[in-house]
């Protein structure tokens, strides 16, 4: 049995909160069975804020022993607001108030859920109430509550090239932490707001079927050998799963000066030599084969300080226009390959950064239009996070038939949705392999790149 607490850390009023790094300790496996307590031992069961400001809440899970787990950092908790015109919260716990008023701040893993009520309004420091002497409560599993489709989230600020603004000395420098898209709020009569709203990315949840993760197999390794949990190389029967790497595919230990282990992309300049330079990490997924896909992984563009590579420290050039080449340059993030009789990788689901500037990510399939561009009023240029973690999940669900145009393409960045259709005419093939990173078309520059905590899944349902 794990208890989940829900602790809470007051912040300078007026912070930001989508400039909070995660305290979250997560669990790495979706098989965890959690006890949601809202209040344990000394833990606070309520807090208060300033209209404006911010707090910080954060889960610990511990055992039954009250040992306290250390796993990967991931993306299995999830942060809801019961109330977004009283208080946000971000996807790593950051609370903000918005009205006056009174709010519960939820943090899901799976169905098992945890409570922090917060009270918002002017004369609250950001502090937390009396503690409260109580043992663990037990959750009743609860279906998360249905979150609105389009997150409305503050400006982007100015495009980030370099090292973070904290006095980090360059050594031990990390990535900034992920930070959530802008979107353009829908227009609002006069005198009223629009506030930010929580997202629907969907994550991995008890029940799933897990294809491959490799969040937990990665921090493990020692190797780019052993960086997918129970891969093999070569060739094995399709029930497993089985991998191949570019022969120039790096492994890095640290890249940020905290032991994160990650695959180093390094991304030579084109020199005049225009075409695609491919540094690709394929994934065949065990059968049975699935029409529905979820994938995520996060992605470090630019080269740290201990994270090895090539090229300067935090930069990286996504697009070359005037290169004498006949592209825009510009690149494929991920393939996601369909069941078909070529074998090959036709029919496939491309996610994009493509070219020119500025670049505005698609979802593509390669033999038919899929019309799976941005949502309007998104704004997210990859360029302008990098040195910043980019956390990018993908859902594909493929046509109930033939022609039924009932097939679902979204895309989520650091929990926001940037790409949604959900009458997408993708075909009704099964999805069954992977393609991280797979080319960049003629780069500006030597570059690198990094790429960890990849899973993928077939929800529940």
């Amino acid at each position: 049995m794990l208890t989940a607490l829900i602790l809470a850390v007051a912040a300078c009023a007026g912070a930001d909160a989508n400039k909070t790094g995660s305290d979250v300790t997560d669990l790495t496996a979706a098989t965890y069975s959690v006890t949601a307590s809202a209040s344990v031992g000394t833990m606070p069961g309520a807090s208060s804020v300033n209209v404006g400001a911010a707090l910080k809440l954060s889960t610990k899970f511990v055992d039954e022993k009250g040992h306290k787990l250390v796993g990967n950092k991931s993306v299995l908790i999830r942060w809801t607001s019961s109330d977004s015109t009283i208080a946000i919260v971000s996807p790593t716990g950051v609370v903000k108030g918005v009205r006056d008023g009174v709010v519960n701040i939820t943090a899901s893993y799976g169905n098992e859920t945890a409570v922090s009520v917060v009270t918002v309004g002017s004369g609250h420091d950001g502090t937390s109430a009396a503690p409260v002497d109580s043992a663990p409560v037990e959750s009743t599993p609860t279906s998360p509550t249905p979150t609105p489709p389009t997150a409305t989230l503050p400006p982007l600020t100015e495009p980030v090239t370099a090292a973070p603004s904290a006095p980090v000395p360059p050594a031990t420098q990390p990535p900034s932490a992920t930070e959530p898209l802008a979107t353009q709020p829908p227009a609002t009569q006069p005198g009223t707001t629009q506030p930010p709203t929580s997202s629907d990315e969907p994550l991995p949840r008890a029940g799933d079927r897990i294809l491959m993760d490799g969040r937990v197999s990665m921090q493990q390794a020692t190797s780019i050998a052993n960086i997918w949990p129970g891969a093999r190389a070569g060739t094995v029967p399709n029930s497993q799963l089985r991998y191949e790497l570019n022969k120039d595919l790096k492994f890095s230990a640290d890249i940020d000066g905290k032991g994160t282990h990650a695959l180093r992309v390094d991304w030579t300049s084109f020199n005049g030599h225009c075409g695609d330079q491919s540094h690709q990490s394929i994934t065949y997924l065990p059968e049975p084969y699935s029409k529905h896909i979820i994938v995520s992984f996060k992605q470090l563009m630019g080269r740290t300080a201990t994270g090895g590579g090539i090229g300067e420290l935090n930069s990286f050039q996504l697009t070359n226009e005037g290169n004498g080449c006949d592209f825009n340059a510009g690149r494929k993030m991920l393939l996601v390959c369909r069941v078909n009789a070529d074998g090959g990788c036709y029919d496939r689901m491309d996610y994009l950064y493509p070219g020119p500037a500025p670049v505005k990510p698609r979802v593509d399939n390669n033999n038919r239009p899929c019309h799976c561009g941005m949502l309007p009023g998104v704004t997210f240029n990859p360029q302008n996070y990098v040195g910043k973690t980019i956390v990018t999940t993908e859902e594909l669900k493929a046509e109930s038939s033939p022609g039924a145009n009932d097939g679902i393409v979204r895309v989520w960045v650091n929990g926001v949705k940037i790409i949604e259709n959900t009458h997408a005419g993708i075909g009704a093939e099964a999805f069954n392999r992977l393609q991280l990173t797979p080319t960049f078309n003629s780069p500006a520059q030597d570059q690198t790149e990094y790429i960890w905590d990849v899973v993928s899944w077939v929800p529940q349902g």
